[in-house]
């Protein structure tokens, strides 16, 4: 199995910058990996519909934000669940070790992410979920072919990968976020970027016009995350 790993840079690319740093990891990748990179783009969506246009159209897809830094364990445990679900998320960690992301919550209006500064140890068990964060996610070529990438229409900053997750959702696909850890640096700093919340808060009120505002969905996105049962073996 080959995979097309995208890495999204919107041409902010500098000798010592993440991307160059990054590279060091790639080999934990457990497969052959066709690596696009991408120094295009407006915005983070049309950088990875770029690089989905690169592909053959044939490989599982892998999108990992350039301040990712993955080891030799992060893709483990694909294998072992890849016929459980249709995209895999990772937990990510901040660089002191509390979890960043396990997956995506909607709970009384808020979208949030699950574990957020819980010690990694706390959660060690596979979840399913509403959403996974783009930063690092594993996405079988279906998906892709189902719903023809990221929506480059979104306003404000951040939250594609909530709609292309609430998309993927609505088309039956199923989410998997695994314990298996990579390192997420730059969230670490990102709510310090200048207007950070009214850009979110901007592309909040879409997320909420486009999916929330249905109520069976929101009953949906609002019973996870689910606990995986593994199906048992027939003796």
């Amino acid at each position: 199995m080959t995979v097309d790993l995208i890495i999204p840079t919107l041409g902010q690319v500098k000798k010592l910058s993440h991307p160059y740093i990054c590279f060091e990891n790639l080999h934990h990748i457990p497969w052959p990996v066709r690596i696009h990179i991408v120094n295009r783009g407006k915005s983070w969506a049309e950088a990875i519909n770029i690089g989905l246009r690169q592909t053959d159209g044939n490989n599982d897809i892998i999108l990992m934000d350039d301040d990712v830094f993955i080891n030799g364990k992060t893709f483990s445990l694909i294998s072992e669940f890849y016929d459980q679900a249709d995209i895999f998320g990772f937990k990510l960690l901040f660089p002191d070790g509390k979890i960043q992301h396990m997956g995506g919550y909607v709970k009384n209006g808020q979208i949030g992410h699950i574990g957020y500064r819980l010690d990694s140890k706390e959660i060690e068990e596979p979840l399913k979920v509403c959403h996974a964060t783009t930063s690092l996610v594993y996405i079988k070529r279906r998906v892709i072919d189902a719903l023809f990438g990221m929506a480059e229409n979104m306003p404000g900053i951040q939250m594609e990968d909530v709609d292309f997750s609430f998309r993927a959702l609505k088309k039956g696909f199923t989410i998997l976020c695994l314990p298996s850890e990579a390192i997420h640096l730059e969230s670490a700093t990102k709510r310090h970027e200048v207007n950070f919340q009214e850009k979110i808060s901007e592309a909040f009120r879409e997320i909420v016009r486009r999916h929330l505002g249905d109520k069976d969905f929101l009953n949906l996105v609002e019973s996870y995350p689910k606990k995986i049962v593994l199906e048992e073996a027939i003796s």
